[in-house]
């Protein structure tokens, strides 16, 4: 929907111009793009390949694990049109390619509780000429390289007039890098967000007091062109509050 406010604009000029027996000679008027037509792309089709196990060794312990290949056809990639004012599309790059592998834990005994995730990512263009340039074993853009969580947790039940237990949780996510252009001359390179938390259950009543973005960290969650200017939007600073729920 972005493009079609480019669209109609340039369709309505060259309509005035033709009406006029005039031709238009802006980059507008003589873009391709000044029909719905324009906008349309192709289905992406992929082949995917994957092995993977599932594993308690231990009480308590459960493992997985997993390695991945997809062969991609018709990749779909957002596109900036030459001439357009404000408009993104999609287009089909011509072939793309990822493997990688995923990794998990969880382990709990009593009353401590631990998780772990780590997915590693390599995502690239086998094949894909805008006209302009040739992208070619380039990384795709949005594609995280690494995505990676742990999560330590320990409660102690008190049994007590007025409290039934206490929780205390801390959190790391790690992610990068990401890199934003076909041209992978723009990127977020890989950051780390830290988070905790306390819990008091009453009977019905849980009152966590819960922080994210402990480090306060600086990093970029997206990335856009519009009007000719590039733009990135900031992830959220450290943050801190209170949450309370009552189950009826």
């Amino acid at each position: 929907t972005q493009i079609f406010s480019d669209i109609l604009q340039a369709k309505m000029m060259n309509d005035m111009m033709a009406s006029l027996g005039l031709e238009l000679d802006s980059a507008v008027g003589t873009t391709t793009y000044d029909s719905a037509s324009a906008t349309r792309y192709k289905p992406e089709t992929t082949w995917n390949f994957e092995i993977g196990t599932h594993l308690d060794p231990a009480k308590g312990l459960h493992l997985d694990a997993s390695l991945f290949w997809i062969e991609c056809f018709d990749q779909q990639v957002t596109v900036l049109p030459k001439g357009m004012n404000t408009g993104r599309m999609m287009s089909n790059a011509a072939r793309a390619r990822s493997f990688g592998v995923e990794l998990s834990a969880e382990y709990a005994v009593d009353g401590f509780q631990l998780s772990a995730n780590y997915g590693y990512t390599n995502a690239k263009f086998r094949d894909y000429d805008d006209g302009t340039a040739n992208y070619a074993g380039k990384r795709l853009p949005y594609a995280p390289a690494n995505t990676a969580s742990v999560v330590a947790a320990y409660s102690w039940q008190i049994d007590s007039r007025f409290l039934d237990s206490i929780t205390i949780a801390a959190d790391w996510k790690g992610v990068g890098a990401i890199y934003w252009n076909e041209a992978n001359t723009l990127h977020q390179p890989f950051y780390s967000l830290l988070g905790a938390n306390l819990s008091l259950r009453m009977g019905s009543v849980t009152a966590t007091l819960w922080g994210r973005n402990l480090t306060n960290a600086e990093y970029n969650t997206f990335y856009f062109k519009s009007v000719g200017e590039e733009f990135f939007s900031m992830g959220r600073p450290l943050e801190v509050g209170i949450r309370l729920n009552i189950n009826l």
